[in-house]
């Protein structure tokens, strides 16, 4: 339990990298869905006019198609909404406390209480705090001023975020 001189503040700048790996996990979900309708769907339109073989290649090379431009697509999206939305490239400071999470901004604040998250992901460079499917507080592991406010921060989720959250932290 951390009491409030104990608060956990750290922050910074967002970089391009950092918010297109903080979206990763969202966007991979919709190219999933759409190389498999793509080769699904391929493959049984060829395989009226061609035997199952060829109409499986086809439907794979069709496949990796649509692999390949909707990696393309993503990361012209995910860059375009990060040049075009200044409040993500904006210094954003973090408070910890024991109720939850303060975020701000030069232009806003907000505050979300540990009830508000649903699950969580840790990388070797992120902490991402899901409150939906798809909105989520990115954290770069190098806004931290050191590895002890790290670890601090670490064990505080540990402690106030449910076991069926914490899954994907440990």
């Amino acid at each position: 339990m951390i009491t409030e001189d104990q608060d956990i503040q750290f922050g910074g700048k967002l970089t391009f990298q950092e918010y297109r790996k903080g979206n990763a996990p969202v966007g991979r979900k919709i190219i999933f869905c759409g190389v498999f309708l793509g080769l699904v769907s391929n493959f049984f339109l060829n395989l009226r006019s061609t035997s199952w073989l060829p109409s499986l290649f086809y439907a794979l090379f069709f496949a990796l198609c649509i692999l390949i431009g909707c990696c393309i697509l993503m990361y012209v999206e995910y860059f375009v909404i990060y040049k075009i939305d200044r409040e993500i490239r904006q210094e954003r400071r973090f408070l910890i406390r024991n109720e939850g999470v303060q975020v701000r901004t030069a232009d806003s604040e907000a505050f979300y209480q540990w009830s508000n998250f649903r699950s969580i992901r840790n990388n070797k460079k992120l902490y991402i705090l899901y409150r939906s499917v798809i909105k989520g507080i990115i954290i770069p592991k190098r806004f931290f001023q050191n590895e002890k406010q790290q670890k601090e921060f670490e064990k505080l989720i540990l402690e106030k975020l449910h076991d069926q959250v914490r899954q994907n932290f440990l």
